[in-house]
Formats: structure tokens, C-alpha cells, sequence
């Protein structure tokens, strides 16, 4: 496999929290350099790369697509900070490869994580994606376990752009700045 890009964090980050391992990322937390005080929660896949020391292209792109909406969006307006949860918390770039790991996939401690955040965070954009490569029925299994969070805690949802054949929002690491930020009725 070639080489992946190297990214670093933008300059209006102030500061980088992360809960995991090296293995696993349940949590990471981006404060933005804007004293605003809302905080909001993005919904992924699964974790390439990004610590506490690098970004990788998926984060780069969801922070900048919330700084730079900021004016644009309604529901961005007050966001000062942004925390970021995965579907699943298995560090891998090549998300078709976490097949292998299929039976360890639901890990109760993620769950556990986005539901106490999900108390605290009011809104949310889900940007998961489509299943990876052999995982459709252990990814429905997980995303209806995040949905029902979701509308246990009444969280204002929302998703970038539109919705898949199959249903699931767009992934972060393909939005565009200029794609509309969409209100999800769950």
C-alpha cells in the first residue's frame, strides 16, 4: 500500500484531547480557537490515524468543514468545540480490512462513551458512511445501537449533503465546505 499523506492540525485548533489507546480511539476532543461555548458531536466510521500529536485527512476535513461554516450554518454558530466518535473505535485507515475483526467490532466501552457524550452534547452530525466491505449486518447492528441513542437523548441531528443509496450520511472525509448542512428527523 502507498504511503498516506501526513496531516497536521489546522493553526485555529487550540487544543487536542483523546480517550483510547494505541489500538483503539473512543474519543477526540478539538477545542477551536473562537471562545465560542457550544460543543458538538461527529459521528464516523472508524479512526485512521488522528492523535493527540497528528490529524489525518478525515479529521483535517470535518474541522475545517465546521470553521469555515461557522457564518453559514445556523447550528454551527456557537460550536467551540468539536468531539469526534466512530461506529467503531479500531484504529485502521483501510476500513475494508476490520473484517477480519468483525466479532469484536461492537465494543460496549465506545457505545458507553458516545451515550454519556450524547447526554452532554446536544447537537450532532452523523457522517459514517457506508458499511465496509463484508461488515453490512454487523454495521446495521451498530448504527441502530447509535440511532437509538441518539433519540433516547433527543440530540439534534444532522448530516452533510444527502444520504447514500443505502441510507447512511455522508462520510466527513468527502464533504465538501460548500455542501449544505442538513436537519435529520429521527
Amino acid at each position: 500500500m502507498r504511503k498516506l499523506p501526513t496531516y497536521q492540525y489546522p493553526k485555529f485548533i487550540k487544543t487536542i484531547r483523546m480517550e483510547g489507546s494505541n489500538t483503539k480511539r473512543y474519543a477526540l476532543h478539538l477545542e477551536l480557537d473562537n471562545h465560542a461555548s457550544e460543543s458538538l458531536l461527529v459521528i464516523l466510521k472508524n479512526p485512521s490515524r488522528a492523535t493527540t500529536q497528528v490529524s489525518d485527512k478525515t479529521v483535517f476535513n470535518v474541522s475545517n468543514y465546521v470553521y469555515q461554516n461557522q457564518n453559514k450554518h445556523e447550528a454551527l454558530k456557537s460550536i467551540g468545540s468539536i468531539s469526534i466518535v466512530n461506529l467503531m473505535p479500531h484504529y485502521q485507515t483501510h476500513s475494508h480490512l476490520l473484517q477480519s475483526q468483525h466479532k469484536r467490532l461492537m465494543d460496549s466501552k465506545n457505545f458507553e462513551t458516545i451515550d454519556t457524550l450524547c447526554r452532554h452534547i446536544n447537537t450532532v452530525i452523523i457522517a459514517w458512511g457506508n458499511a465496509p466491505k463484508g461488515l453490512d449486518d454487523s454495521y446495521e447492528r451498530m448504527k441502530a445501537k447509535m440511532l437509538n441513542i441518539l433519540k433516547t437523548h433527543k440530540n439534534q441531528v444532522y448530516y452533510v449533503k444527502q444520504l447514500s443509496a443505502a441510507g447512511n450520511p455522508r462520510h466527513g472525509q468527502v464533504w465538501a465546505y460548500k455542501d449544505p448542512l442538513i436537519d435529520m428527523q429521527l
